[in-house]
């Protein structure tokens, strides 16, 4: 019979190696796994991924004060939307932006 009960006494011991200790009296960050005493939920959040915005190209600078005359009104008007043209394909595409709907009692709220 004190064999049973040493076997059961045995198997209980074994089987409770994964019970994790709580209560006041248990210590804080105590864990059995040993390494580093700090949990995951102490380090806190991780570092933000900072990527640097690439520089713009500058625009395209064609036409300048001096070069406007009462003569060569057409051909400044020609330079200046080929100037516009060359800096709008030049540009990046704008990033898009996210539309949130509202919804309060079935009617949108926010057209």
């Amino acid at each position: 019979m004190i064999r049973f009960f040493f076997g059961v006494a045995l198997l209980v011991a074994i089987g409770c190696t994964g019970i994790q200790p709580v209560g006041p009296l248990a210590k804080k960050g105590a864990s059995s796994s040993g390494g580093d005493s700090k949990s995951e939920a102490d380090a806190g959040p991780p570092d933000p991924v900072v990527i640097p915005a690439p520089k713009p190209t500058p625009p395209m600078c064609l036409i300048h004060a001096e070069d406007v005359t009462a003569e060569n009104v057409e051909w400044i008007k020609q330079q200046l939307s080929a100037e516009f043209e060359a800096d709008r394909k030049s540009m990046r595409a704008m990033p898009v932006t996210v539309e949130v709907s509202e919804y309060k009692d079935g009617v949108n709220t926010r057209p």
